[in-house]
């Protein structure tokens, strides 16, 4: 890991983006739905149902691609009407998909840390990127939105890499785009198979950011606990962010 770095790359649900508030977003949206139609289930059972039910669709079947996030939204509208026996169309579709992307707006946060350690690391001759398994449109929006937009060199979605983490060619386009090999690169992310095995599968050194106190891994070459301590990693590559 001596080799000298050049880009540092960032995930960006349970890195950057606390998934706390993802589940808020959810939980406020299935309260919406509930007023809407008047179901006599708890908001909690339906935000349970909602968060199993994505969980199966982020689960990659062997030989199977990951569903794009508004392919994820359609089939869980679907999921959640049948669920309670409604009828689904198309305009009630249309709805909850707008209720969806506006609850993720309102409720969407960052950890703490994270745009402080986004600000120091902008302008120091590194080239920041984002690698995500969202829709592009999803996370430019998001970002935008955060505040934090500004601070990526580049942006890689797995819409545009036609490719989930930690599929090699994701991390290969992000790669191409700082002009840059693996070994010249560190990539965080929260996932220990995707972010982890994936970066390290193309030679990039990784962080994992496991966001669990009893997480525990001697697969990545650094684990974290908060964002901040990136800065004493870098110093491990002659690179002072202070």
């Amino acid at each position: 890991m001596s080799k000298k770095k050049t880009a540092i790359f960032f995930d960006f649900g349970g890195t950057l983006m606390d998934y706390e508030s993802d589940r808020k977003a959810h939980t406020e949206m299935m309260r919406t739905f509930r007023d809407r139609y008047g179901v006599k289930e708890r908001v909690e059972e339906l935000t349970g149902e909602l968060n199993r039910f994505i969980g199966t669709l982020n689960r990659k079947p062997p030989g199977k691609q990951l569903l794009l996030g508004r392919e994820i939204i359609r089939r869980s509208y679907d999921h959640v009407m049948g669920y309670l026996g409604l009828p689904s169309s198309e305009e009630e579709y249309l709805w909850f998909h707008q209720v969806y992307l506006e609850k993720h707006h309102t409720y969407l946060r960052l950890y703490p840390e994270a745009e402080g350690v986004l600000r120091a690391l902008w302008g120091k001759g590194l080239h920041v990127g984002l690698i995500s398994d969202i829709d592009h449109d999803f996370m430019t929006d998001a970002l935008t939105r955060l505040g934090i937009i500004e601070y990526f060199d580049t942006l890689t979605s797995s819409e545009e890499a036609g490719a989930w983490k930690p599929d090699p060619r994701i991390f290969r386009l992000a790669l191409s785009k700082a002009q840059c090999t693996g070994p010249e690169a560190i990539h965080i992310g929260d996932n220990l198979e995707r972010d982890v095995n994936g970066a390290k599968n193309v030679g990039m050194t990784a962080i994992w950011f496991p966001n669990s106190p009893d997480a525990s891994s001697d697969v990545p070459d650094y684990t974290i606990w908060n964002l901040s301590e990136i800065f004493e990693i870098m110093s491990d590559f002659g690179i002072s962010l202070h």
